[in-house]
């Protein structure tokens, strides 16, 4: 593949693996009477507590976690739900009577009439939107408090369901069902909130995942960016020491008249020169410093004014196969952000289908059967109706369909809508993933020409600063002037081959973390070992 031969044969060929000429990090103790702490951090600790410390990792820990509640709340809806009530009735209603009624009661009466209902049962909506069932009832009618047989059967004519009992009790025992035909029916329409709620719990996985992915890719990044600082203020007192002896030379020959004072001058600009760089230099790793600390310990404040950070990663550099193709396809199958959107789109379908559904008009059949008892007493009533010689049933079409439907026309419009608008940010993420992937091969390609080349020019300055040092210390044709410009030229060429050793480093974390490769990398991480538990100290 294109990219992936190259990269291998620079290194591999140029013999470069392991052997650039970067120090080792200083292991040794702090110096005596120094205050601040040292502390030897790997890479591999210095991204583990950055995933450990993070604020905004352990807001996002919490959306997976409310997204698991909405799925069960949603859930919930076909769960079993036991019911009761109790109802109490009192009415009055006047009445005329004539005939055989006048006899005993006269031409008019305002009864009053109790009512008293129990109900309790189970019911259970499914996924298919059908809800059953099953309830007992019982019920006392009572008409002005008298007795069934000093009416004789005529309590009927008051509101009693029979004038043979006063007061009367009735019980039932039924098994409804209530079934969707057109709007909510089927699984697509009613398990839509729970399809909804575990892609809202893919979505605020993914959305935890990319910012791991961002905090591990930063972290890697600063870490570097020590390195080079480290390094570049180790390059800068190593040329402020060869300037410092260039002076003490000077100052020697000129004492034994065998050189001018502007040679001395000239030594005297150049260490004022370079020590202003060595300053610069230890202000850029102490700015550096603190900005990996506040990644790895941002809440100790006391760790972030006192300990000095050493890191400890090996300077090697090994040739790492990189195939262009590969990469773009694993990015497309890791990367957590188009896994979101991905479920956010899935969502989308989703609201459509639901929206789609909810335009039908609402045609519900119902149906029930069972038994019912009748007598004086409640226990009578019940055993009346447990002889299952009273059966009755219930049919019966329930029909709406609201005027104009703008509701659920305005939700299905909508999310079509929000799903178009959704499938151009994915495919816009989408492309914005290859960019990103295609940028760090090049910054790799580039990188490694870079280390390959700057290589060769820093062992170029090395004979050279060399060969004009013996020239100048044995009096032949040198100046002070020559050899302060060689000086510099070896201290750019050894910065400009850490910056591209750097700078490969970093185009591997680039690409790992336009992959999402590293994350599932890092997140296998064991605990700290003991010797770092000093860090987590508030």
């Amino acid at each position: 593949m294109r990219g992936k031969a190259s990269v291998v044969a620079i290194l591999a060929g140029l013999g470069l693996a392991g052997t650039l000429a970067f120090r080792a990090p200083a292991q040794e103790e702090p110096r005596q009477g120094e205050e601040r702490k040292v502390v030897y951090l790997p890479l591999s600790h210095a991204v583990a507590l950055a995933l450990r410390n993070n604020h905004d990792i352990g807001i996002a820990e919490i959306d997976p976690r409310l997204a698991a509640s909405d799925e069960m709340r949603a859930l919930a809806a076909f769960d079993p739900t036991l019911f009761g009530s109790f109802e109490y009735e009192e009415s009055k209603k006047k009445q005329a009577s004539t005939g055989l009624q006048g006899l005993f009661v006269g031409q008019s009466s305002t009864p009053r009439i109790e009512r008293f209902d129990w109900t309790t049962g189970v019911k259970k909506k499914y996924e298919t939107g059908t809800e059953f069932t099953v309830q007992f009832t019982a019920r006392q009618t009572d008409v002005n408090g008298g007795s069934g047989d000093s009416l004789g059967g005529l309590g009927s004519l008051f509101g009693g369901s029979s004038g043979a009992f006063n007061p009367n009790y009735e019980t039932e025992a039924l098994a409804l069902v209530t079934h969707p035909i057109l709007r909510n029916f089927g699984f697509d329409a009613n398990l839509a909130e729970v399809r909804t709620a575990r892609n809202n719990r893919v979505i605020s996985t993914a959305a935890l995942e990319d910012e791991v992915r961002r905090t591990i890719g930063t972290t890697i990044l600063t870490y570097w960016d020590l390195v080079f600082a480290v390094e570049n203020r180790e390059l800068r007192l190593e040329s402020l020491a060869r300037a410092q002896r260039l002076l003490s030379i000077s100052r020697a020959q000129e004492a034994k008249q065998q050189a001018d004072p502007l040679a001395v001058l000239q030594a005297q600009v150049e260490v004022a020169r370079v020590q202003g760089e060595v300053l610069q230099s230890e202000q850029d790793l102490e700015n550096v410093e603190d900005a990996l600390k506040r990644l790895i310990m941002p809440d100790n404040l006391s760790f972030e004014k006192g300990a000095m950070i050493v890191p400890t990663e090996p300077q090697t550099l090994q040739p790492v196969d990189v195939d262009l193709e590969e990469s773009i396809r694993l990015a497309m199958q890791n990367r957590s952000d188009v896994l979101g959107a991905e479920a956010r789109l899935e969502n989308n379908r989703i609201s459509i289908d639901r929206a789609k559904n909810q335009l039908l008009p609402l045609v519900n059949f119902k149906g029930g059967a069972g038994y019912f008892g009748l007598d004086d007493q409640i226990g009578d009533a019940t055993e009346d109706m447990v002889d299952l010689d009273n059966p009755l049933w219930r049919v019966g079409v329930e029909v709406e369909f609201p005027l104009g439907n703008r509701s659920a026309q305005g939700l299905f419009d909508r999310s079509r809508l929000e799903l178009r608008r959704n499938q151009i940010s994915l495919d816009k993420l989408r492309k914005q993933v290859i960019v990103e992937v295609r940028e760090a091969h090049r910054e790799i390609a580039t990188s490694t020409n870079q280390i390959a080349t700057n290589h060769e020019a820093r062992s170029l300055s090395e004979k050279q600063l060399e060969a004009e040092t013996l020239r100048f210390e044995r009096g032949l044709q040198s100046s002070n002037k020559n050899l302060l410009d060689f000086q510099e030229d070896l201290t750019q060429a050894r910065l400009r081959e850490l910056q591209a050793y750097v700078k490969y480093r970093k185009a591997l974390v680039k690409l790992e973390t336009s992959t999402g490769a590293q994350v599932r990398e890092y997140l296998r991480l064991g605990p700290l070992p003991v010797g770092y538990r000093h860090l987590e100290e508030r």
